[in-house]
């Protein structure tokens, strides 16, 4: 089995433990999908399937941990995707429809917020002697090593900072001012965090994954 599917396995038995059976894969067209306005991620490679950190956090989560709620509004922040590649690399991936200035915010809080639940699972399960391969001694340097972040904005949402982002990179230079938090993220939280348009993450990522 592959790193991700000994965590898919993971969590799965995490959720029946815990009275929730249920599968917690989704492909990136779905978990990417704005309903309302009507736009998703389609590849041109292939649509691959990944773990929905969304589903994890609000059939899973809320349901254990804030019993009587009964809006979705009450899950803890979370990303819409989680893959782990051939080399044991984590990714979090977030799919946004808008402003990277309308993103950005969120992106930090989703960060704390994921990380925070996700490593409480991980210690929960250690208890039933399940443990996977994580740093459980020091999870921040984990993170740090081994965990990045990459956010997909649709182009047509934000043209004007993927050009600013497209000139700067052939320029070797920082990224444009208000896709800073990146930076933060990578300081404090991830080895790496990336911004990529549909088309860039297309080709430079799903085209070249491997589980």
């Amino acid at each position: 089995m592959s790193n991700y599917s000994d965590f898919v396995s993971f969590i799965e038995d995490y959720c029946t433990r815990k009275g929730f059976p249920i599968k917690v894969e989704q492909v990136l067209s779905a978990a990417s999908a704005d309903t309302q306005n009507q736009w998703s991620f389609k590849s041109s490679y292939i649509d691959l399937t990944a773990i929905s950190m969304d589903i994890i956090a609000h059939e899973i989560i809320r349901k254990l941990y804030y019993k009587n709620s009964k809006w979705e509004k009450d899950s803890p922040a979370s990303f819409d995707s989680f893959l782990i590649d051939k080399n044991g690399v984590w990714y979090f991936i977030e799919f946004k429809n808008q402003k990277v200035s309308r993103s950005k915010e969120k992106c930090m809080e989703k960060s704390y917020a994921n990380v925070y639940w996700l490593i409480a699972i991980l210690n929960e399960m250690r208890k039933y002697g399940k443990a996977l391969s994580f740093d459980y001694d020091s999870p921040h340097s984990f993170f740090k090593e081994n965990c990045q972040f990459i956010l997909v904005i649709n182009k047509q949402a934000d043209p004007l900072t993927i050009g600013k982002l497209r000139q700067s990179k052939l320029a070797g230079e920082d990224y444009p001012e208000n896709c800073l938090f990146l930076k933060k993220l990578e300081a404090y939280i991830f080895q790496k965090a990336s911004l990529m348009d549909e088309d860039q993450f297309d080709r430079e990522f799903v085209k070249e994954f491997q589980y």
